[in-house]
């Protein structure tokens, strides 16, 4: 509203702006509403997994779903070798499950349902509902943010040349803005989170080593999933798109989006 009162002025007519303003978000609050778990969906192509197609996913979810009285989420799959996984939808009944082809792969039975665990804890306690909300709402802005701070903070010392002058002039604004809309984001769909999904995961397997074991190999296997966006990379189990510390100093962790995977682990193995 203020960005759009002040575009409003430049033209001489704040109350247009600030009109078109409020009709611009409310109309995207809505869209956000009715299409963000397509949109991310499709923004990391996920496929949906026929009922006859890999069994085992359909056995430990339709255990899990039984046992706490969850409706089954649709199950959806991305044919990427990185072991990842996500949930998304604005309620348990308008769910989706959504796992790579590589966490099918790489973890064993336990190990996959403590996942599981994890992603349908998301969809029982109504996290889906913000964060799917946030890939539009947020993760927008934050994209091209971020995006325009990683090339002007850290492209240079990660390709060894700095930017264009006149590329960097562009990205200055939205890398300034950076830190601003990524705390926005940390804020509204909170790397804290992941904790109580952990957690809460594993009332649902009653066996916290499973995640625990699970969160150890994925943050040992060093493949990423192939497509990461800044606007998805808080939905998933694991950060998508880690920043290299070492090389790119304290402004790295403006772009967390998960916790430390060593202290989840950590924690889980407390309980």
């Amino acid at each position: 509203m203020v960005l759009g009162t002040l575009i409003g002025l430049l033209f001489g007519a704040a109350l247009w702006g600030l009109v078109l303003a409020v009709v611009t978000g409310v109309a995207a609050a809505v869209a956000a509403w009715r299409w963000s778990d397509v949109v991310a969906l499709r923004r990391t192509g996920a496929r949906p997994v026929a009922d006859d197609a890999h069994p085992r996913l359909h056995n430990l979810v339709e255990g899990l779903c039984v046992s706490r009285g969850l409706p089954k989420p649709r199950l959806h799959v991305i044919d990427d070798a990185a072991p990842n996984s996500y949930a998304v939808g604005r309620s348990p009944r308008r769910a989706s499950l959504v796992v790579t082809t590589g966490l099918l792969d790489v973890l064993t039975r336990i190990e996959l349902e403590g996942v599981l665990g994890h992603e349908l804890s998301h969809i029982k306690n109504h996290d889906t509902v913000v964060s799917t909300l946030g890939v539009t709402l947020v993760g927008g802005l934050a994209t091209l943010s971020s995006c325009s701070a990683r090339y002007f903070w850290l492209g240079g010392r990660e390709s060894g040349t700095g930017p264009g002058v006149v590329t960097a002039v562009a990205a200055l604004p939205f890398a300034a803005l950076s830190p601003a809309v990524l705390a926005l984001r940390d804020h509204v769909l909170g790397p804290r989170r992941e904790y109580d999904a952990d957690l809460a995961g594993v009332e649902l397997t009653r066996y916290p080593p499973g995640l625990a074991a699970a969160l150890d190999r994925i943050g040992a296997d060093p493949r990423r999933v192939r497509h990461p966006s800044v606007a998805t990379a808080h939905l998933w189990l694991v950060d998508p798109w880690p920043v290299d510390r070492a090389r790119s100093g304290r402004f790295a962790r403006w772009y967390d989006s998960h916790p430390d995977l060593e202290e989840r682990v950590d924690a889980l193995r407390e309980l």
